[in-house]
Protein backbone atom coordinates (compact mmCIF):
# COMPACT_ATOMS: atom_id res chain seq x y z
CA UNK A 1 0.00 0.00 0.00
CA UNK A 2 1.25 3.25 -0.85
CA UNK A 3 1.60 6.02 1.96
CA UNK A 4 -0.24 9.32 0.96
CA UNK A 5 1.58 12.11 2.04
CA UNK A 6 -0.60 14.73 3.82
CA UNK A 7 -0.67 18.43 2.41
CA UNK A 8 1.28 20.97 4.77
CA UNK A 9 -2.00 22.68 5.36
CA UNK A 10 -3.53 19.76 7.13
CA UNK A 11 -0.14 20.03 9.77
CA UNK A 12 -0.89 24.16 9.97
CA UNK A 13 -4.43 23.65 10.69
CA UNK A 14 -3.87 20.71 13.35
CA UNK A 15 -1.43 22.82 15.15
CA UNK A 16 -4.11 25.66 14.90
CA UNK A 17 -7.32 23.26 16.38
CA UNK A 18 -4.60 22.30 19.05
CA UNK A 19 -3.42 25.49 20.15
CA UNK A 20 -7.26 27.03 19.78
CA UNK A 21 -8.32 23.90 22.63
CA UNK A 22 -5.71 24.75 24.60
CA UNK A 23 -6.86 28.21 24.99
CA UNK A 24 -10.35 26.82 25.58
CA UNK A 25 -8.53 24.49 28.56
CA UNK A 26 -6.85 27.56 29.96
CA UNK A 27 -9.96 29.40 29.85
CA UNK A 28 -12.18 26.52 31.41
CA UNK A 29 -9.43 26.04 34.45
CA UNK A 30 -9.62 30.09 34.63
CA UNK A 31 -13.53 30.35 35.23
CA UNK A 32 -13.46 27.31 37.34
CA UNK A 33 -11.17 29.04 39.89
CA UNK A 34 -11.22 32.99 39.24
CA UNK A 35 -12.19 35.11 41.97
CA UNK A 36 -15.25 37.03 40.25
CA UNK A 37 -14.99 39.59 42.72
CA UNK A 38 -11.09 40.79 41.28
CA UNK A 39 -10.65 39.00 38.04
CA UNK A 40 -12.82 41.53 35.96
CA UNK A 41 -11.13 44.69 37.23
CA UNK A 42 -10.40 46.13 33.55
CA UNK A 43 -14.28 45.33 32.44
CA UNK A 44 -16.48 48.35 32.31
CA UNK A 45 -19.01 47.89 35.16
CA UNK A 46 -21.75 46.83 33.33
CA UNK A 47 -19.55 44.19 31.35
CA UNK A 48 -17.93 43.26 35.22
CA UNK A 49 -21.11 42.32 36.73
CA UNK A 50 -22.41 39.95 33.82
CA UNK A 51 -18.60 37.89 34.48
CA UNK A 52 -19.71 38.04 38.01
CA UNK A 53 -23.13 36.67 37.54
CA UNK A 54 -21.42 34.25 35.07
CA UNK A 55 -19.21 32.55 36.97
CA UNK A 56 -20.89 32.52 40.38
CA UNK A 57 -24.21 31.05 39.51
CA UNK A 58 -22.41 28.70 37.30
CA UNK A 59 -24.71 25.14 37.64
CA UNK A 60 -22.65 22.00 37.93
CA UNK A 61 -24.23 20.44 34.94
CA UNK A 62 -23.08 23.60 32.89
CA UNK A 63 -19.87 23.58 34.61
CA UNK A 64 -19.48 19.73 32.96
CA UNK A 65 -20.69 20.70 29.56
CA UNK A 66 -17.93 23.54 29.28
CA UNK A 67 -15.63 20.71 30.75
CA UNK A 68 -16.89 18.34 27.99
CA UNK A 69 -16.93 20.70 25.43
CA UNK A 70 -12.99 22.12 26.09
CA UNK A 71 -11.41 18.54 26.83
CA UNK A 72 -13.06 16.80 24.11
CA UNK A 73 -12.36 19.57 21.93
CA UNK A 74 -8.04 19.45 22.97
CA UNK A 75 -8.31 15.37 22.70
CA UNK A 76 -9.97 16.04 19.30
CA UNK A 77 -7.06 17.93 18.15
CA UNK A 78 -4.50 15.78 19.33
CA UNK A 79 -6.01 12.81 17.67
CA UNK A 80 -6.62 14.16 14.72
CA UNK A 81 -2.72 15.40 14.07
CA UNK A 82 -1.73 11.20 15.24
CA UNK A 83 -4.02 10.91 12.08
CA UNK A 84 -6.62 9.10 14.16
CA UNK A 85 -10.30 8.42 12.90
CA UNK A 86 -11.81 8.70 16.01
CA UNK A 87 -11.07 12.73 15.86
CA UNK A 88 -14.35 13.03 14.34
CA UNK A 89 -16.56 11.57 16.68
CA UNK A 90 -14.48 13.31 19.80
CA UNK A 91 -14.83 16.63 18.39
CA UNK A 92 -18.76 16.19 17.77
CA UNK A 93 -18.93 14.92 21.70
CA UNK A 94 -17.43 18.72 22.11
CA UNK A 95 -20.05 20.29 20.21
CA UNK A 96 -22.36 18.01 22.22
CA UNK A 97 -20.32 19.76 25.42
CA UNK A 98 -20.84 22.86 23.74
CA UNK A 99 -24.58 22.64 23.46
CA UNK A 100 -25.33 21.35 27.50
CA UNK A 101 -23.27 24.54 28.28
CA UNK A 102 -25.28 27.08 25.88
CA UNK A 103 -28.21 26.14 27.61
CA UNK A 104 -26.80 28.25 31.16
CA UNK A 105 -24.86 30.93 28.72
CA UNK A 106 -27.67 32.09 26.02
CA UNK A 107 -29.29 34.62 28.73
CA UNK A 108 -25.81 35.88 29.20
CA UNK A 109 -24.84 36.28 25.61
CA UNK A 110 -27.96 38.23 25.17
CA UNK A 111 -27.54 40.62 28.19
CA UNK A 112 -24.01 41.26 26.20
CA UNK A 113 -25.64 42.01 22.91
CA UNK A 114 -27.09 45.01 25.21
CA UNK A 115 -24.12 45.91 26.43
CA UNK A 116 -21.27 45.09 23.78
CA UNK A 117 -23.95 45.52 21.14
CA UNK A 118 -23.75 42.76 17.98
CA UNK A 119 -19.96 42.70 18.44
CA UNK A 120 -20.43 40.77 21.49
CA UNK A 121 -22.09 38.04 19.47
CA UNK A 122 -18.61 37.56 17.36
CA UNK A 123 -16.68 35.92 19.86
CA UNK A 124 -19.89 33.26 20.55
CA UNK A 125 -20.57 32.33 16.94
CA UNK A 126 -16.82 32.64 15.97
CA UNK A 127 -16.76 29.59 19.14
CA UNK A 128 -19.36 27.57 16.98
CA UNK A 129 -18.00 27.94 13.11
CA UNK A 130 -14.40 26.51 14.41
CA UNK A 131 -16.23 23.70 16.10
CA UNK A 132 -18.42 22.73 13.28
CA UNK A 133 -15.13 23.11 10.80
CA UNK A 134 -12.95 20.80 13.21
CA UNK A 135 -15.83 18.27 12.89
CA UNK A 136 -16.06 18.62 9.26
CA UNK A 137 -12.06 18.99 8.45
CA UNK A 138 -11.47 15.69 10.75
CA UNK A 139 -13.82 14.11 8.71
CA UNK A 140 -12.31 15.07 5.57
CA UNK A 141 -9.08 14.62 6.35
CA UNK A 142 -10.16 10.54 7.39
CA UNK A 143 -11.89 9.97 4.64
CA UNK A 144 -9.00 11.09 2.34
CA UNK A 145 -5.78 10.40 4.20
CA UNK A 146 -6.11 8.04 7.66
CA UNK A 147 -6.14 4.11 7.39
Amino acid sequence: MEKVKLPISFWIIGVLLLLWNLIGVMMFFFQMTADPATAFAEFSEDQRQLQIDLISNYPIWAKAGFAIAVFAGLIGSILLLLKNKLARPVFILSLIGMAIQVIYTAPFIMRDLGISGPMGLIFPLMIWGIAIFAIWYSGRMAARYFN
